[in-house]
């Protein structure tokens, strides 16, 4: 498949700081297998769990990252970089609405989360 292609597999170790408050995002990351802890502002919010979205919201805004999301164990994860992505979606319809349809449920479910 085309999106897998672009990918690639990430290996983070507890403790691997995935996105950094108020920096640029540079990957759309999916997670596979493993948890993340969500800051804003040094406040904790949430936990990431497979099979999230990390990095969505800057793909999406072209915004840097809102939180700082750091593994709490070790993780398996699929990244994408921003251009690559934005490349595939822009030649591929049926992959753009499949993949931005997954991020929405995603964004949907969090922000449904935080009531």
């Amino acid at each position: 498949m085309k999106l897998l292609a672009i990918g690639k597999w990430l290996d983070l170790e507890k403790g691997a700081v995935i996105t950094e408050q108020g920096k640029p995002v540079e990957n759309v990351i999916v997670v596979y297998r493993g948890t993340a802890s969500v800051e804003v502002n040094g406040m904790p919010r949430r936990h990431v769990t497979p099979p999230e979205f990390i990095g969505e919201v800057s793909f999406l805004t072209s915004d840097r990252a809102s939180a700082t999301v750091t593994a709490t164990e070790p993780m398996r994860c699929l990244a994408w970089p921003h251009g690559e992505l934005q490349k595939l979606l822009n030649r591929n319809l049926s992959i753009r609405f499949a993949f931005r349809a997954f991020m929405g449920s995603d964004l949907a479910r969090k922000l449904k989360e935080r009531g």
